[in-house]
């Protein structure tokens, strides 16, 4: 939710910073936007993000971590900016700094936690604001208590924030390598735009942060069990989430301005038209290279998505040799 590695490569500088109890990162990248269509041999608009991640091992058993990212145009209004040297301060919580400049830049905040308990069983969370009123939302948890209307609008549009909660088991039952995970996930509608859609939390036409997008709801489980070179994976993903229609803007797609909703307020998670996701996901494999993790491997993934009572499924047998150096997912 807060910086995935969903999206396609790009280029980056990262330091790492380890004191005491503390790991500090820093990371600096150079992004593309796919929106705007070119004649051959004309660049796509670049745009440049800042990134700073401060982690803290409070207990063995408490860590809490504090996100913040930045992401700006390579040119504004006022032409060509490049790379901007005010980001380049290392101090987390530069948002201070993008208002001293003046900025219109697309900030975000992020609270992170891990929880380990009985050394095997572990909670973890994430928590993410791209913008927000007090207010506004204070009216939105109003309302859902007691289902009435409030005297502060509620559903406010600009209320963009997202959340992850989730829990890992390892050895269950006392069976070395049995591994479970369960995650809930959700976004608010407009969640990872902005004003300008080149600022948006975005690289190469994918999300920065989760493949969905905003204007979702999540439940991940996942198996896992190995046995020597044998690897064994269940994944279970259920998903709603609403889609545009009708050419208005209902916070599902993060690559449109979030100045032109559908509504202002009164806006609420899988508004517009409802889709369903599912998808499973089984995978058997045998490690062949444990250095380069290559492995011989089968695998069977169905995917169900269910928009007004239509569903379309496709099944998908594969099997191969393959070498992961890097993770890819079609879980979405």
């Amino acid at each position: 939710m807060l910086l995935s590695d969903v999206s396609f490569n790009y280029p980056y500088l990262r330091i790492t910073t380890d004191v005491w109890n503390i790991k500090y990162v820093n990371l600096w990248a150079q992004f593309q936007d796919l929106t705007q269509h070119y004649n051959y041999g004309h660049a796509h608009d670049k745009k440049w993000g800042s990134f700073n991640y401060l982690d803290w091992s409070v207990t063995p058993w408490l860590n809490v971590g504090l996100f913040e990212a930045v992401i700006w145009a390579n040119a504004d209004s006022l032409g060509h900016r490049g790379f901007d040297i005010n980001y380049a301060n290392p101090v987390i919580f530069t948002r201070p700094v993008e208002f001293s400049v003046g900025s219109p830049d697309n900030a975000l905040l992020g609270l992170t936690g891990k929880l380990t308990l009985w050394k095997n069983h572990v909670i973890y969370w994430q928590a993410i604001i791209d913008e927000f009123k007090l207010e506004n939302v204070k009216a939105g948890i109003k309302h859902q208590l007691n289902k009435s209307d409030t005297t502060i609008e509620w559903g406010w549009a600009s209320n963009k924030w997202a959340c992850q909660i989730g829990y890992k088991t390892f050895d269950l039952f006392g069976l070395q390598h049995l591994d479970i995970q369960t995650e809930f996930n959700i976004a608010r509608p407009f969640m990872y735009s902005h004003i300008d859609h080149i600022a948006n939390y975005a690289h190469y036409q994918q999300p920065l942060g989760h493949p969905l997008g905003a204007n979702f709801k999540e439940v991940v489980l996942i198996g896992r069990y190995n046995y020597k070179r044998l690897f064994l994976e269940a994944k279970y993903i259920h998903a709603t989430h609403g889609r545009d229609i009708d050419g208005l803007n209902y916070g599902n797609d993060i690559f449109k301005p979030y100045t032109k909703p559908a509504h202002e307020y009164h806006n609420k998670i899988g508004q517009g038209e409802k889709v369903i996701l599912q998808n499973t996901n089984l995978k058997a494999a045998f490690l062949v290279n444990q250095r380069t993790n290559c492995n011989i491997y089968v695998a069977f993934s169905r995917r169900a998505e269910e928009i007004k009572s239509e569903k379309t499924v496709n099944n998908l047998i594969t099997f191969g040799i393959r070498t992961s150096l890097q993770n890819i997912y079609y879980d979405f």
